[in-house]
């Protein structure tokens, strides 16, 4: 039984002791029970969780399996913060969010898509400004007829605050 086990280690160091306490639990047949704030982690190495939303609102079970009937959503929704079942990762929610169309396939556009968000922009298919992401000849964005080109992420990022009228 182990409380906080991986409080003030490094992300390399918390990883390693996860995956130690899990190996050993296999090797011995035995079980850990430990409480943790580390839940993307959790989510990648537990066999079985147990989440306390409220006082009274219990859930158990394998995280996969809380994850697909909602437990984590509901357990963590907050006005600024948001679980995404998809990835299995926790959001920041921003309050003045700005639309903005996008394509693109690949790690650039994934990459992309979460400085976008980062940056307080929602996907639309209905936005002033559009972005697309290809691999080969990088970022372009279009906005009043005109289109720009860039070589990476961070130049999009600056060009796209200042032509946004907030």
């Amino acid at each position: 039984m182990l409380d906080e086990p991986t409080a003030h280690l490094d992300l390399p160091s918390r990883i390693r002791l996860m995956r130690l306490l899990h190996r050993l639990a296999r090797q011995t047949g035995k079980g850990v029970l430990l409480s943790t704030h580390e839940l993307e982690l959790a989510l990648q190495v537990a066999d079985e969780v147990w989440l306390l939303q409220d006082p009274g609102v219990f859930y158990c079970g394998a995280p996969e399996d809380l994850v697909l009937t909602g437990a984590f959503e509901a357990a963590f929704a907050h006005e600024d913060i948001r679980f995404d079942k998809q990835t299995g990762t926790f959001t920041i929610e921003h309050e003045n969010r700005r639309p903005v169309a996008f394509s693109g396939d690949g790690l650039p556009a994934r990459w992309t898509r979460r400085a976008l968000q980062r940056e307080g922009y929602f996907i639309s298919d209905d936005a002033p400004c559009s972005i697309s992401v290809s691999g080969s000849a990088g970022w372009t964005m279009t906005r009043d007829g005109k289109s720009y080109s860039f070589s990476d992420i961070s130049s999009l990022l600056q060009a796209l605050k200042k032509t946004d009228p907030q």
